[in-house]
């Protein structure tokens, strides 16, 4: 049974030092509610786009989440990680990594990351809980250390907070792995219980007018994250399936289920509270 196992050491591979740099001085944003759901959404991503420190995306820099000069920051991002099979992937509970079906993940996955203060990290999966779609939860033993940021997810039902009540025409950005560069988009389809060959819910258009509007996913960049922005804080949609930027939504109503299933209920998800935003 392979439990979590933890990694820490200097990462010499690749010449640097890791820096100590405490959680307790990393600022990752609070959050803060807006006039509207869409407003902080559009807010946060035209004000990342803009900052030209943070295009550049290599997985491995140490200090991830702290160093100016990589992407992540001031978005913390340690949620992301690579595994040995080449996949990139990301945390989605402190015991929980999304993975992707087609791609034929298993429990000899070994996936790498990198916590707030540049310590690298090693970590196992004991099992796999499957969706009827593309989507596949990776389960581990022991929880990712507090070192981590764990993305934000929305609740099902999070569209009854957005004009609409869709995500349509609203900005993202995902971890292109193969560009090695932060992308902006823009979601262009939206179809709850999703649809085609991997059921997926979501997709955007990778082609557009921001600063770091990319180029298409190809092979090799299945599992790449796609979030929303608010206040530095990334709010995790999914990962990537298809080569049409296309993905099953967590926070759609069967994915959903699958998830708060596994994990038992919700306390280990960090639900983002739309409380205080306007309904529509």
């Amino acid at each position: 049974m392979r439990l979590l196992f933890i990694l820490s050491f200097l990462f010499l591979t690749i010449g640097c030092q890791a820096q100590s740099v405490t959680t307790s001085n990393l600022t990752v944003g609070t959050i803060y509610f807006a006039p509207s759901l869409q407003n902080d959404i559009t807010t946060n991503l035209n004000g990342l786009a803009a900052d030209s420190g943070t295009q550049s995306y290599i997985p491995s820099v140490p200090n991830l989440g702290t160093n100016q000069l990589v992407w992540t920051w001031p978005v913390n991002l340690s949620c992301v990680g690579v595994g040995n099979e080449g996949y990139q992937h990301v945390l989605l509970a402190p015991n929980c990594i999304l993975l992707n079906v087609h791609y034929g993940p298993t429990t000899n996955l070994l996936i790498s990351f990198m916590d707030t203060n540049g310590i690298p990290y090693v970590a196992g999966i004991t099992g796999l809980v499957y969706s009827s779609n593309d989507m596949v939860l990776g389960m581990m033993s022991s929880n990712m250390p507090a070192t981590f940021v764990f993305p934000l997810v929305f609740p099902p039902g999070f569209t009854n907070n957005l004009s609409g009540h869709t995500p349509l025409g609203l900005p993202c950005v995902w971890a292109h792995k193969n560009a090695n560069q932060l992308e902006a988009g823009v979601i262009n389809f939206w179809q709850p219980g999703g649809t085609g060959e991997y059921l997926v819910s979501m997709e955007f258009n990778y082609s557009t007018n921001y600063p770091k509007g990319g180029i298409a996913p190809s092979g090799g960049d299945s599992g790449s994250p796609t979030f929303f922005i608010i206040h530095n804080n990334p709010v995790l949609l999914g990962a990537m399936t298809l080569t049409t930027a296309a993905f099953c939504c967590v926070s759609d109503g069967i994915n959903w289920n699958v998830i708060t299933n596994a994990l038992g209920g919700t306390n280990t998800l960090r639900i983002i509270n739309l409380a205080a935003y306007p309904n529509f």
